[in-house]
């Protein structure tokens, strides 16, 4: 299991670093195989949808950008190839109807870990695991996960709210940037849309890249976010605080840095060229 958590981890960066190589194809197969061992990397790729929309409702037109395209197709031929593969490993294709079950089931589950927006508004002090617990019942968070879920259901139209923001968010910053930084721009969709178990926020050090584009405010913004997630556990020992207030920093921290696009005198690559220009 943490084999692949780390894979699909490793196979996402490796995507987005063969988009900056404009080698779009081979990023599209790479994020889809991501997607092959956890469905959420998928919604890396929405930031790249976003932009194609926004070249489409410019030119007013149905246009596509050649890049996107083999991205597109990139993706599409190695998920074909994976339900191929993966069905006739398997002997049937229910295979895959058991994957999404899988899923399904893991995105509704109620844990104490979990990260995301939707944690943060599922949380209320009153109805906290210091406050719900009930040690003798079979299930001690059963009183614990149903107070989630109606707090959730009250709030809900509050994450709609700030689900369609970030999309517009997301769109504004995405429509004249690089493809790379757009892809990575999209990780920001994982604590924004789901909430997911802890572990798989290391999907957080794909923003990492950012520093490219202005240097030393992303390093000290994740740096800071991670420091901040170690403080949080010294002030409770109770885990839904715990993660709630760390989700709540990423949630954050993904809109800032999605809204606050650094000046181009200060991305990393404009001064190489200012002082190749200088030299000549």
């Amino acid at each position: 299991g943490a084999y692949l958590r780390m894979d699909w981890l490793a196979l996402s960066i490796i995507s987005i670093c063969l988009v900056k190589k404009r080698k779009m194809a081979a990023g599209g197969a790479a994020l889809a195989f991501a997607a092959g061992l956890r469905v959420f990397p998928l919604l890396i790729a929405i930031g790249l949808v976003l932009k194609a929309l926004v070249v489409i409702w410019r030119a007013r037109r149905l246009t596509i950008d050649k890049g996107h395209l083999r991205f597109a197709i990139g993706a599409l031929v190695t998920g074909a190839l994976l339900l191929g593969v993966s069905s006739a490993q398997f002997g049937s294709f229910n295979v895959w109807y058991e994957f999404v079950d899988n899923t399904r089931l893991h995105l509704e589950t109620r844990v104490t870990n979990n990260v995301g927006l939707k944690t943060v508004l599922s949380y209320d002090e009153s109805s906290n695991v210091r406050q719900a617990a009930a040690p003798h019942l079979d299930d001690p968070f059963q009183m614990w996960k149903q107070a989630q879920q109606d707090t959730f259901s009250a709030r809900f139209p509050i994450y709609l709210i700030v689900v369609s923001a970030f999309f517009v968010v997301l769109a504004r910053r995405v429509r004249d940037e690089e493809d790379w930084i757009v892809l990575t721009l999209g990780i920001g969709m994982i604590p924004v849309a789901i909430e997911l178990s802890c572990y798989y926020y290391s999907i957080m050090l794909g923003f990492g890249f950012l520093w490219l584009q202005s240097r030393y405010a992303v390093g000290a913004s994740l740096s800071a976010l991670a420091l901040f997630t170690q403080i949080v556990p010294i002030t409770t020992g109770y885990n839904d605080e715990i993660y709630s207030a760390a989700s709540l920093a990423i949630v954050v921290f993904v809109f800032a840095i999605t809204v606050m696009r650094p000046r181009a005198s200060a991305s990393i690559a404009n001064q190489r060229e200012e002082r190749l220009t200088a030299d000549r």
